[in-house]
């Protein structure tokens, strides 16, 4: 009754990545054709294994990337992550090891690619997005820098197709400073960035949205080899992710009404990991510390006239902050 089953890891390369049919030309959206994932099919977030979306973890040259999408609010159907920066992905649907032990579902480990050229620009157009990617190689060989950034083309979508209900606007950014101090230690300085600005209309009803995120990842990290069988790695990172949202609604004789909402919350992390090959053993160890702190701010006015929304009703009014 022997049988097979499937591979818990998968290694989803830049030329996989840029050969599967994607809305949107979104990067993760290539995870969703692996086993055992499933998606919405507008939502770049996928659920594997029958866990929750935000179980899984995603991580960018071996940093922990919070709510890395645009319209969040909105489905999330585009990641932070441009197919054209991504090297590989090394896709875990299960049975990871302690490396990833703070989440349960999935992970997303994304690299960034390396371009060998001494000079590479690349510059494209899409229905959803312009992109820019450029790299340059200096100090023969030793030093590269890489800067890639995508702004949304889909508010001029909807002007064009005259469209009231509102105007998505986005744009990210990646870059990536790299220099190698010698043959067995390379220091590497990145940013990875976004924001949004969403507008929602619905005039028929007296009712409009606005949403604003911002998303910003800095970090260093400096990798060593000690010899071919050992090497070690030191990150030092810093996360901040707000995310900005209020709404009106004004329906003369009905309901007035108003919310607002701003959530923020910053992490400083330093880890530490290293691996070392002993005959037919391979040993990973790592330590990581972290600080993290959040605000929450909300308020809520809403004012029902009288008979609304039932006939009868007496007009009430509510506050929450």
């Amino acid at each position: 009754l022997a049988s097979e089953g499937a591979d818990p890891r998968m290694l989803i390369s830049q030329q996989e990545i840029g050969a599967l049919p994607r809305l949107g030309d979104e990067t993760l959206r290539a995870v969703q054709r692996l086993p055992g994932a499933a998606g919405n099919g507008i939502s770049g977030l996928a659920a594997i294994r029958g866990g929750e979306p935000g179980e899984t973890l995603i991580l960018l040259d071996g940093v922990q990337l919070f709510e890395p999408f645009h319209l969040k609010n909105f489905f999330s159907p585009v990641s932070l992550l441009d197919s054209r920066m991504m090297a590989e992905m090394d896709v875990y649907s299960g049975g990871f090891n302690a490396r990833y032990g703070t989440r349960i579902s999935a992970v997303v480990d994304a690299k960034s690619i390396r371009p060998q050229a001494d000079r590479y620009y690349e510059l494209g157009a899409s229905l959803f997005h312009t992109n820019a990617l450029a790299s340059h190689r200096f100090a023969d060989g030793d030093g590269q820098l890489l800067i890639s950034g995508r702004r949304s083309n889909l508010d001029q979508v909807a002007e064009a197709v005259n469209s009231d209900f509102g105007e998505p606007r986005y744009f990210d950014a990646f870059s990536r400073l790299d220099y190698a101090l010698s043959p067995a230690t390379r220091v590497s300085a990145n940013y990875l960035g976004s924001r949004d600005k969403i507008t929602a209309r619905r005039p028929s009803r007296g009712e409009s949205a606005h949403t604003e995120y911002r998303n910003n990842y800095a970090w260093v990290s400096v990798e060593h080899d000690w010899s071919d069988y050992a090497t070690t790695r030191a990150i030092g990172s810093f996360t901040d992710v707000t995310n900005i949202r209020s709404g009106r609604i004004d329906q003369i004789g009905r309901i007035a009404g108003s919310v607002d909402d701003e959530r923020a919350f910053h992490i400083a992390s330093l880890q530490l990991d290293g691996t070392i090959e002993m005959a037919r053993f391979l040993n990973i160890w790592g330590v990581t510390a972290k600080q993290l702190s959040a605000n929450y701010d909300y308020r809520s006015d809403v004012r029902f006239e009288t008979g609304y929304p039932f006939v009868g009703s007496p007009a009430n009014d509510s506050h929450r902050a």
